[in-house]
């Protein structure tokens, strides 16, 4: 009964609170229908108004002669961000920033002034005076190292570095304002004035004009292509220096060297390294000049090669090859003019013409070639051509037949050889003084002065000349030697003609007159006709093949005729004189006709040395047997007086 009895204070507090409650929730729902049947207010449309000028950054007014700051100079609009604990401001518009005298342009950029850097967008361009301009899509410049990189993009294709000299294209430029140079890695070119050089990697200053180009360079001028691994160029003087293999193709020469400097305003070549020059003529005919270092001058046409002297070098001979006429020329020093064909080498010179069966050698202390025009000219060459010479050319160029035909030998000869020349229009000229030597298999010769014209395949001999074949010895005023394709035919000598063959022991069967004619056959005597004051000393072979006495005869004419090498026929007339005389009766001075000497010593010879043929003289040493022959004989072309 307790459990149902209520307090009346307490039933009407709660009574009142339920009151209150109903009452709440009848006056939100009201306010929520209130609500809901009104209009729902407009958002806010309000917007900031437009400037009526552009809003230009304030620059500072603190001192702006910092060389080692970059200043923002001006820019359309400027928004500070801090980017990594970094200040950062992003700049717009006409962006133009400058460190001492090096201007940059730009659409838009990253400055980052803390840090001294800037990152450009845009049209960019680096202006320094009049002197430098570099054009870019994009650039990341550290001011405090004074660094740029300059990348291409859409504003700009190709980074493009100029000055006054030049102008450097490339997708990748890096730029060092301290060093005052730039490169690229991928890939450039460089243009100057007429050159456009290309390569993978490169480098250029500006201030110095000087430039480096590595891997698959390429230099190209107006007539010219320079092929090389590494070049180092400059673009003021446009001289090329070599420093590796290199290939220059011009649309007359080619040049292979490794070292030198190419002058790509003249063409001049200074080569400092083993080169070949490989010159090609208007009918393909080609010659090339090699040397330890070469002077090429396209404007003369002259090309000049050494030997070097410096030991510790180990230098080489110098050589001229004429592939057309099968000839080489070397020498310690050389010359070759490409207008005349005209080649000169000195120090040790040596010739050798290998266009018949048998290898021509001709030495002397100078030996100059040249071709010449067909037909021949007594003027062709002037005649202080060879001034220093003990004879000039123009002299020898007039002795030579035009429509001469002294036998059926030269017949045959002159019948064909013009002919062939004519095809060109030229013919080859060489002459070798002085103390001149040759050396063929068939004949050897030795003479102050040694001519030898492919027009008539004739060799001439001038002062002092002496010829050999086999035993056989001759010498006079001067011998004329003609050569058909596999050896000599015939030989002349025109005055004092002396003649010896070895017999056996001190005897020899000589022979003196005026005038002398000798014709071969497979390098053997096979005709010799004398004429005026003839001298003869004969050992006539005996049946049982010895000798037992000695023959001395005088007459105006004398022809031989040989069989091999046995006589066949001996003919003297109009009248003879002389006398027998038995061996053991032969006194010495009955062994030799006046003036007669046998000069085997000098007689040029080639050896073998360790596998290989060499000249007996020792590449162009003179033996002193022949230096004492020049000096000692007498100075009117005659040999002395035997002793």
């Amino acid at each position: 009964m307790s459990m149902l009895r209520h307090d009346p204070r307490r039933v009407a507090a709660g009574l009142l609170m339920i009151i209150l409650l109903a009452m709440a929730g009848i006056v939100r729902e009201a306010s929520a229908q209130s609500k809901a049947s009104q209009p729902a207010k407009p958002k806010d449309e309000y917007h900031r108004p437009e400037p009526k000028k552009p809003l230009t950054p304030q620059i500072p007014s603190t001192p702006r002669q910092n060389p080692n700051k970059v200043f923002l100079e001006r820019a359309d609009s400027m928004i500070k961000i801090p980017v990594d604990f970094r200040d950062r401001q992003i700049v717009t518009g006409n962006v133009q920033f400058r460190q001492m005298g090096m201007w940059m342009y730009c659409d838009s950029a990253y400055y980052y002034p803390e840090e001294n850097s800037l990152d450009a967008f845009g049209h960019v361009r680096m202006e320094q005076g009049d002197t430098l301009f570099v054009f870019a899509d994009k650039l990341f410049y550290d001011g405090t190292t004074r660094f740029a990189q300059l990348r291409n993009g859409p504003s700009r294709q190709k980074v493009e570095l100029r000055d006054r000299n030049a102008t450097l294209t490339t997708d990748s430029l890096d730029y060092s304002l301290i060093q005052e140079r730039g490169w690229y890695m991928k890939g450039g070119v460089l243009k100057n004035e007429g050159n456009t050089l290309t390569s993978i990697r490169g480098y250029y200053s500006p201030a110095t004009k000087e430039a480096e180009f590595y891997e698959d360079v390429v230099l190209t001028g107006d007539d010219f292509h320079l092929y090389s691994d590494t070049l180092y160029y400059n673009t003021a003087s446009r001289i090329a220096q070599i420093v590796s293999p290199t290939r220059i193709v011009t649309s007359e020469d080619e040049i292979l060297t490794s070292d030198g400097n190419y002058n790509t305003q003249t063409g001049i070549a200074e080569l400092l390294s083993r080169s070949t020059i490989l010159h090609t003529d208007s009918l393909n005919r080609t010659t090339t000049l090699e040397g330890d270092s070469i002077v090429h001058d396209p404007v003369r046409h002259i090309s000049e090669a050494f030997r070097f002297r410096d030991r510790l070098k180990r230098g080489r001979p110098m050589v001229i090859t004429d592939t057309a006429r099968k000839a080489i020329l070397i020498g310690g020093y050389g010359y070759y003019n490409d207008l005349t064909r005209e080649a000169l080498a000195t120090e040790y010179p040596l010739m050798m013409e290998y266009s018949r069966g048998d290898t021509l050698f001709l030495r002397a202390d100078t030996i100059l070639t040249r071709l010449l025009p067909y037909p021949p000219k007594k003027d062709s060459i002037a005649e202080d051509s060879l001034a220093s010479g003990p004879d000039s050319i123009g002299k020898v160029i007039a002795q030579i037949p035009q429509h001469s035909q002294s036998s059926r030998n030269t017949q045959n000869d002159q019948n064909t050889r013009p002919s062939q020349t004519q095809q060109d229009s030229t013919w080859h000229f060489a002459m070798a003084y002085p103390r001149a030597r040759f050396f063929r298999t068939d004949v050897q010769g030795v003479a102050d002065t040694i001519v030898f014209t492919e027009l008539d395949s004739i060799i001439r001999m001038k002062r002092l000349p002496v010829a050999w074949n086999e035993e056989r010895q001759v010498s006079g005023d001067s011998i004329i030697i003609h050569l058909n394709d596999s050896t000599a035919d015939w030989a002349r000598i025109p005055g004092h003609a002396r003649m010896m063959e070895h017999v056996e022991e001190d005897y020899y069967d000589q022979l003196h007159s005026d005038m002398m004619r000798m014709w071969f056959e497979d390098g053997a005597l096979k005709r010799l006709e004398a004429e005026g004051s003839v001298e003869s000393i004969m050992l006539p072979e005996e049946s049982d093949s010895t000798y037992n006495r000695l023959v001395y005869a005088e007459s105006s004419y004398l022809t031989i005729d040989m069989d091999g090498n046995n006589l066949k026929r001996l003919k003297m007339w109009p009248e003879v004189t002389g006398n027998v005389t038995p061996l053991f009766l032969v006194k010495k001075s009955q062994k030799l006709l006046p003036g007669a000497r046998w000069l085997d010593a000098i007689r040029p010879r080639r050896e073998w040395y360790g596998g290989r043929v060499r000249w007996a003289d020792d590449l162009g040493e003179l033996p002193p047997e022949l230096e004492n022959y020049f000096n000692s004989s007498s100075s009117d072309g005659n040999s002395p007086s035997n002793k």
